[in-house]
C-alpha cells in the first residue's frame, strides 16, 4: 500500500472523520436530500459560517528534525484553530490537505495522525473531506469551518484612545527559533512546540473589546495590519525585541480605558497574564517586523 492510500486509510480508521466518500461534502437543511445521500451530506448546523485556512509547511515554517510527527500534526491545526476562536467562533470542522514525501514512514504517518486526532477531539472537529500528494516535501494545508458567536471580533473597529493590549507573555518562540537555527536542542514546553489557545477569555473580552487578532507574525506585525486596516496608529509605549516574536498565538486586543480594570479581573479569573502595550491614535503605524515566513 502507497503512503497516500496508507493515510487515508488510517484516517477513515480514526474517530475524526465525517461525510467523507464523495467528490465533496454538502451541508444542507434539506430533509429529502440528508436522507438521499446519508454520510455524503450533513446537516446544516452552522449559522453563521467562519471559515479560515493555513498551510504548516517544511523548509517555510518547520525543519522535520525539529518537531516529532505528533508535534507536526498538532501545531499545524491548532494554528487554524487560533484564528477561528480570535474571531470568537467555535471551530466545528476542517477539509486536510496533505503533501506526502517518499522518504516518510507509516510510523510518521501515524504520529502526525495522533497529533492531529488530539486537536480535533479537544475542541470537537471532525475532518469532513480533503486531498493527498506525494511531494518533496511534508506539509499540511487545513481549511476550517466554524460557527460565528454573537458577537464576532474583527481587525477594523479602533477607536482614538482606545488601549492595545495582549495575553500570555511575549517572545519564547522567537528566542526558540534562533536557538533552533543555531542547532541548538528544541525546548519542548515552550509556545513554539505547544501553542496556549485562551478560547474563555476571548468569549468573555468579545462583549466589549473593539477589535482582536492572534499572534502569529509578531506585535509589530500585527500592529501594522491593523493600522492600514484601521486608518490610526497602534502606539507603543516602547520598542521590544520580542515584539518581532510571531508563532506566539496569543491575542492583541483593544479595549476602552474604562474596561481595563473589568479586563484585569477577567484575567484573574482565567489565571491569564496580560499586558497593556500602547494605545490607539491618529496617525500611521510603520514599526520594523520581521518576516516569518
Amino acid at each position: 500500500m502507497d503512503l497516500e492510500a496508507y493515510f487515508i486509510q488510517k484516517l477513515l480508521e480514526s474517530d475524526i472523520v465525517k461525510g467523507l466518500g464523495d467528490d465533496a461534502v454538502i451541508f444542507s437543511r434539506n430533509v429529502s436530500l440528508l436522507n438521499k445521500a446519508k454520510g455524503s451530506c450533513l446537516p446544516n448546523d452552522i449559522t453563521t459560517p467562519v471559515y479560515a485556512m493555513d498551510m504548516f509547511w517544511e523548509g517555510t515554517h518547520f525543519k522535520k528534525d525539529w518537531f516529532s510527527p505528533k508535534e507536526i500534526g498538532r501545531k499545524a491545526f491548532l494554528v487554524n484553530v487560533s484564528d477561528i476562536l480570535a474571531m470568537n467562533a467555535i471551530p466545528k470542522y476542517a477539509l486536510l490537505g496533505v503533501s506526502l514525501p517518499k522518504d516518510i514512514s507509516k510510523d510518521f504517518i501515524k504520529g502526525l495522525l495522533e497529533g492531529i486526532r488530539e486537536v480535533c477531539k479537544k475542541f470537537n472537529i471532525k475532518i469532513v473531506g480533503g486531498d493527498t500528494i506525494g511531494g518533496n516535501a511534508l506539509g499540511i494545508s487545513v481549511s476550517m469551518i466554524g460557527e460565528g458567536k454573537k458577537k464576532i471580533l474583527f481587525r477594523k473597529g479602533a477607536v482614538i484612545g482606545d488601549l492595545i493590549l495582549h495575553t500570555g507573555k511575549i517572545g519564547g518562540s522567537y528566542c526558540e527559533l534562533k536557538r533552533l537555527l543555531r542547532g541548538g536542542k528544541g525546548n519542548k514546553k515552550s509556545r513554539f512546540y505547544h501553542p496556549v489557545l485562551h478560547t474563555d477569555f476571548i468569549a468573555e473580552i468579545a462583549r466589549f473589546a473593539h477589535l482582536g487578532m492572534d499572534i502569529s507574525d509578531g506585535i509589530y506585525a500585527e500592529c501594522n495590519r491593523l493600522s492600514k486596516s484601521n486608518q490610526l496608529a497602534f502606539k507603543l509605549n516602547h520598542r521590544k525585541e520580542v515584539y518581532k516574536s510571531g508563532e506566539e498565538y496569543e491575542i492583541l486586543f483593544c479595549i476602552a480605558p474604562k474596561d481595563f480594570l473589568r479586563t484585569l479581573r477577567m484575567a484573574k479569573k482565567h489565571r491569564l497574564h496580560i499586558e497593556c502595550i500602547g494605545r490607539v491614535i491618529r496617525g500611521k503605524s510603520d514599526y520594523p517586523a520581521y518576516r516569518w515566513h
